[in-house]
């Protein structure tokens, strides 16, 4: 048994070079060269654009019978922020928007921004309880969040309580257990659905 753990954590890539070199990353074989070129090319397209989404977030789950800029008023004085130094630009196509992009002047800022966010919930459960926010994610790191969601709702809804949530795109079990109401993930919606 040993040797057969020893001889698959000999063959994981130490670093990302190695990953390259032997064709392998986030444990998909890469085909062709030219996969492996699109991929560095997106990758370093992302790269490009993080100085930008640094000074964003992503405020999800404003409350529908909310006027969008009481609630940056609201988010700024949490965060002491001026609202001068903030733009909100609506999301998604829903009516009405429940989710904006906050860009700021720095990164800095947004973090104050997302972590007022908590404090909003806090202060006034009844008002703000389910707004969340997240930092302005390139689609690969958005795409990781979400599968990571997924599976933190399965587990949640297996033991009935919050356990698992998402942080800095890792999956944390929480010291103290909270309140959960199930929640249907988009695997079950689709086997429901067939």
């Amino acid at each position: 048994m040993s040797s057969k753990i020893d001889a698959l954590a000999a063959s994981i890539p130490k670093t990302f070079a190695d990953a390259v070199k032997n064709n392998i990353t986030s444990n998909k074989v890469i085909e062709t060269r030219e996969e492996q070129v699109l991929l560095t090319q997106e990758a370093i397209r992302e790269e490009e654009g993080r100085p930008i989404r640094d000074k964003r977030c992503v405020v999800k789950n404003i409350p529908a019978d909310a006027d969008p800029n009481d609630i940056l008023s609201a988010i700024c004085i949490q965060a002491q922020l001026s609202t001068n130094d903030v733009t909100m630009t609506a999301l998604g196509k829903s009516k009405p928007t429940i989710a904006y992009l906050i860009s700021t002047t720095s990164k800095e800022n947004a973090t104050k921004i997302i972590k007022s966010i908590s404090h909003l919930r806090h202060n006034s459960p009844d008002r703000y309880k389910t707004m969340s926010a997240r930092p302005d994610y390139s689609a690969t790191e958005l795409s990781v969040f979400r599968k990571l969601w997924a599976e933190a709702f399965s587990r949640n809804n297996l033991a009935n309580k919050m356990l698992w949530t998402v942080r800095d795109l890792k999956m944390m079990e929480l010291k103290i257990p909270l309140d959960w109401k199930k929640k249907e993930t988009q695997s079950s919606n689709s086997n429901s659905v067939s």
